[in-house]
């Protein structure tokens, strides 16, 4: 709901969402909403209201079919009248036949049910598939649109976090081995991407034993595996601690130390949506123009961007996209924005 992939730090009196993954420590939460008033029941009953919702399009044959079906009627009644007066025997098959022939061909039904039934598919789908549609309004504006505007993070990325690279600074089967020891005992999603990753490479050892263990919130972990003290978290923090980070990469986002030494740092980013290059790559195959606006910092923005080959606007806040939707608009583009922003 957030869209972000990063946890949100809660205190006393932040309001809460049903489904919400507490990560560390425990607490006491009051029941505001319940059933009907719920953020899930008001998505759904969303999707209901757009599933009754009517375009133009539908306003349109519902217009037409109100003169087309009683004429379609008319036509075959007259049709079934001239063959009982004028035709040859056997009379009542050939009145049946020609007369039913008449409302087939025309087919006055499919006129009024085709288009609320495709638009009740279509939200349906659309649904199943995480999208939710305000109203059939905007199905139809779908197909006309000349811009897209991608949010970032959860829509060209997966929203959770993966080691994109490892950098060791001292014996790299060592390094990983103390930092999955740490880590899996964090249940922070970081902590969970650099375990993953330390399972997939063959030169992690054996986890060891933990003891003095301890999480900082937003900072990292702590704790002593055998004689060693073993630090893992972001830079900043692992100074405050006294450890020397002169000879820190700059790529990295996390760090492991073991006795006030650094021994390795994690690139760990928001990795790319497996069908994010597909998507991008049909969009522009149909004309329409690509641009990935996104409230993350630059350096973020621009990796995703590169990866990508897009335009974007970086650290933008929601005025900020607001005002950039309305200038592509102003320039005559046909825009649809896609993510939370």
């Amino acid at each position: 709901l957030t869209g972000e992939s990063e946890p949100v730090h809660k205190t006393p009196g932040d309001a809460l969402v049903g489904g919400t993954v507490n990560l560390t420590g425990a607490f006491i939460c009051t029941v505001t909403t319940t059933g009907d008033a719920t953020v899930l029941a008001r998505i759904v009953r969303r999707i209901g209201e757009a599933q009754n919702s009517k375009p133009r399009i539908g306003r349109l044959a519902d217009d037409i079919a109100a003169v087309f079906v009683p004429v379609v009627l008319l036509i075959a009644a007259f049709t079934l009248g001239v063959w009982w007066l004028f035709g040859p025997e056997p009379k009542l098959n050939y009145m049946l036949v020609t007369a039913t022939s008449v409302l087939i061909i025309a087919c006055p039904c499919a006129l009024g049910l085709a288009t609320p039934l495709s638009i009740m598919l279509g939200l349906g789908r659309a649904a199943r598939n995480g999208i939710l549609i305000a109203n059939g309004e905007a199905l139809q504006a779908a197909g006309r649109l000349t811009t897209v505007v991608l949010d970032k993070t959860g829509t060209l990325t997966k929203g959770e976090p993966e080691v994109i690279t490892f950098t060791p600074l001292a014996e790299p089967g060592v390094a990983l081995t103390l930092a999955l020891t740490l880590e899996q005992l964090s249940e922070h999603p970081v902590a969970r991407a650099i375990e993953t990753y330390a399972h997939t490479r063959p030169e992690t050892g054996t986890p060891g034993h933990v003891t003095d263990f301890e999480a900082t919130p937003g900072a990292g972990v702590s704790g002593r595996i055998g004689d060693d003290h073993v630090l893992a978290g972001h830079l900043n923090w692992l100074a405050v601690q006294g450890v020397d980070v002169s000879d820190a990469p700059e790529a990295c986002t996390i760090f492991v130390a073991q006795n006030q030494r650094l021994i390795a740092g994690f690139e760990v980013r928001d990795a790319l949506r497996k069908d994010a290059r597909q998507a991008i790559a049909a969009l522009r195959r149909r004309g329409v123009s690509i641009l990935m606006l996104t409230g993350d910092a630059e350096r973020n923005a621009s990796r995703v961007a590169n990866l990508l080959d897009i335009n974007y606007v970086a650290e933008a806040s929601p005025e900020t996209k607001l005002e950039t939707i309305r200038g592509l608009q102003a320039a005559g583009e046909r825009v649809g924005m896609v993510g939370d922003g």
